[in-house]
């Protein structure tokens, strides 16, 4: 894992390596595929960045979007 490059090198996942039995490396090595673009694929995809998945993989047959409500397509 690297550490940020900020002024007090906080690591990004402490407080998650703080759980007992947490594997963050897991996680970082993970491929996500989630079904749908809507708004829960949108918060869910949201989430699992935060978390820190290696990669999400979005798959959507949708031809037109309403960006205005869908802040991650």
């Amino acid at each position: 894992m690297r550490k940020t490059n900020s002024v007090s090198s906080v690591y990004r996942y402490d407080r998650q390596n703080l759980i007992k039995g947490w594997n963050q490396s897991k996680l970082t090595n993970s491929v996500i595929s989630i079904i749908g673009s809507g708004q829960l694929a949108n918060f869910t995809s949201a989430n699992l960045t935060s978390l820190g998945v290696g990669q999400i993989r979005l798959y959507d047959t949708s031809s037109s979007f309403k960006k205005d409500k869908e802040f991650l397509l």
